[in-house]
């Protein structure tokens, strides 16, 4: 997340962040997420690209 003064500057830094750093903006196909490697599925979840599977509580 980043904050900017306004909204063009934002798209502008977004921009540049897209040609600087590609892979920040890979969308990873959920049905897919399995096939994973336990590296690139905690790389994704913690970029914010797939959720995160939920822990079921223990009543």
């Amino acid at each position: 997340m980043f904050v900017c003064s306004a909204r063009n500057i934002a798209y502008q830094l977004h921009q540049a962040l897209e040609t600087l750093r590609p892979e920040w903006f890979d969308v990873v196909d959920t049905d897919n997420a399995a096939t994973l490697s336990d590296t690139d599925r905690q790389r994704a979840i913690c970029e914010g690209r797939i959720a995160a599977p939920s822990e079921k509580s223990k009543w």
